[in-house]
């Protein structure tokens, strides 16, 4: 059962309007906006220990919103994804460097985006049974992947941010943001302005995310020291800043509204959700 995050003060034209729902391994985020462009509610769905499949998906989206009338339901698979470089966007050229990437067959199981702000283009693993138990109670759904919406937000700056309880402008060029996961950790990497990285690991701790984000600062060629990084903790413990801060002079930057409102508290936990609903 979905639990409520967040419910608006102001439910008026709460029916006729968007549905987002962000479905990974074991959560689902879900977002309703009302007709008048308005978040409505934010809720929240853990399965863990058990991975969600595709009757578990479908019945969660059945009992919670089955009976919702939605001008548009837009579902978001937090799932495997490959960054294409840019020298690879011819057709023949892709298909080469993603068969030694993904393997043969790769077209079978993936999905493609192309996001224009960043000349950015995805590959990313799109699970069909769960795909077709969203259309099961949503045939017209939108489906896309998470991380699209995150490098769009990425791009657009500026970034307003909380450093040392006061709000800065950092329009900086070059950008680490993390979004951490229970069971994964994903990466974004911009340099000059520019994507250079963006990847999702399997990781078991700290220690893992530690590797690949040093991994990661290295192949982009920034600086450990006074690098900036952005995070976003879905799992609600912080616990990989506090990490970080003791092993290394950065700042950790979290995300906040240029205005405060009622969901300035949900920003860095519910980061991705709220970025794949246009709210930050």
């Amino acid at each position: 059962m979905f639990n409520t995050i967040y419910t608006s003060t102001d439910q008026a034209n709460a029916s006729g309007g968007e549905l987002f729902s962000l479905i990974g391994t074991y959560f689902m985020h879900a977002l309703i906006k009302g007709s008048d462009g308005k978040v409505k509610k934010l809720l929240s769905y853990e399965s863990k220990p058990l991975e969600l499949n595709e009757r578990s998906i479908e019945i969660q989206l059945r009992t919670a919103f089955g009976t919702g009338e939605f001008e548009e339901v837009h579902v978001a698979f937090a799932s495997d994804f490959v960054l294409i470089p840019e020298k690879y966007f011819e057709e023949e050229g892709m298909r080469d460097h993603l068969e030694v990437s993904l393997g043969k067959g790769y077209d079978e199981a993936y999905a493609f985006e192309s996001i224009e702000a960043s000349n950015a283009r995805l590959a990313w693993y799109a699970p069909t049974e769960q795909v077709e138990a969203v259309r099961n109670v949503f045939k017209d759904a939108l489906i896309s992947q998470a991380a699209v919406p995150v490098i769009k937000r990425l791009y657009s700056a500026p970034f307003v941010t909380e450093r040392s309880g006061g709000v800065i402008d950092a329009n900086a060029k070059d950008v680490v943001f993390c979004h951490i996961l229970k069971e994964a950790f994903e990466l974004f990497c911009l340099k000059d302005g520019k994507l250079h990285l963006a990847n999702r690991f399997p990781v078991r701790g700290n220690e893992d995310r530690l590797y690949f984000l040093s991994n990661a600062v290295q192949q982009v060629g920034l600086k450990w020291s006074g690098l900036d990084l952005y995070l976003s903790d879905a799992t609600g413990s912080q616990g990989f800043a506090a990490f970080l801060s003791d092993r290394f002079n950065v700042s950790i930057l979290n995300f906040a509204p240029e205005t405060a409102s009622e969901l300035s508290a949900h920003y860095n936990n519910y980061f991705n959700i709220l970025a794949f609903a246009g709210c930050v």
